[in-house]
């Protein structure tokens, strides 16, 4: 809307606003209706009124008065034809809960779940995006059933785990004693992005075979880095960790070999 007032302020030139559509009327409409039904209802090609009604990005009117734009030939007959439409309910968006990790941000965890961060803040109302804090727990918002709680997460027959929702590559390498390396490369994986249902391939091992270090207070990446003789990109790599990750005393960290 700033850029639509001041455009010139911002280095942007707008062209000209297109020519008012002829033969396009206006109608009250007072109930939610899916807009592809009342196209068939009254006659019109598929997809008639969604062009006419570009604001409605649902496919259908809100459940609330709105003025709709239909042809003006069919002015007459949409109040008959909406009423005998069955009123149109949205699926109700599903949730899951999602225990934020330090150094989480709502960006980050929206686009983890394929939501928004509006969404999330609706959901949790929320006044800031920046306020979040380690342990605090979220409905996250999806139109995803996502996995049933009662059922087990690790098939051994196929050595796979089915991420749930709040998972990350590091709670699994932990949980199946490897490291997020290796579950990285077992399942090409070239980020630290999962999803929940997705299936990971794991090949669990003891927790003997791997180095494990607790973080202390003072501790940096590079210098438990040094101590263990491991270069501090494959420390980082080891346990799912960005160049902007940080790090907290208590935290549990993979050594790798």
């Amino acid at each position: 809307m700033l850029i639509l007032d001041n455009p010139a302020a911002y280095g942007i030139e707008l062209p000209e606003p297109l020519a008012p559509v002829d033969g396009v009327a206006t109608v009250r409409v007072d109930r939610s209706v899916k807009l592809d039904r009342l196209d068939g209802t009254l006659g019109l090609e598929a997809g008639t009124l969604a062009a006419l009604n570009p604001a409605l990005r649902h496919g259908a009117t809100p459940k609330r008065p709105y003025d709709l734009r239909v042809p003006v030939e069919v002015e007459g007959a949409v109040d008959e034809q909406v009423a005998q439409l069955p009123e149109y309910s949205p699926p109700q968006p599903l949730y899951v809960t999602h225990r934020v990790r330090r150094g989480e941000t709502l960006s980050g965890i929206a686009g983890r779940y394929r939501t928004s961060v509006s969404a999330v803040m609706r959901a949790n109302n929320l006044r800031s995006a920046n306020r979040i804090w380690p342990g605090q727990r979220l409905r996250i918002p999806t139109r995803s059933r996502g996995v049933v709680a009662t059922e087990p997460a690790f098939n051994p027959a196929e050595g796979t785990h089915t991420v749930r929702p709040g998972d990350s590559l590091y709670s699994i390498a932990r949980r199946y004693s490897t490291t997020v390396d290796d579950l990285k490369r077992e399942n090409g994986l070239s980020s630290n992005t999962i999803l929940p249902g997705q299936k990971l391939k794991v090949h669990p091992g003891s927790r003997d075979d791997l180095r494990r270090y607790q973080v202390q207070r003072g501790d940096t990446l590079s210098d438990i880095a040094t101590r263990h003789g491991v270069s501090l990109s494959a420390l980082m790599r080891a346990n799912g960790l960005g160049s902007r990750s940080t790090i907290f005393p208590g935290q549990w960290l993979v050594i790798p070999s």
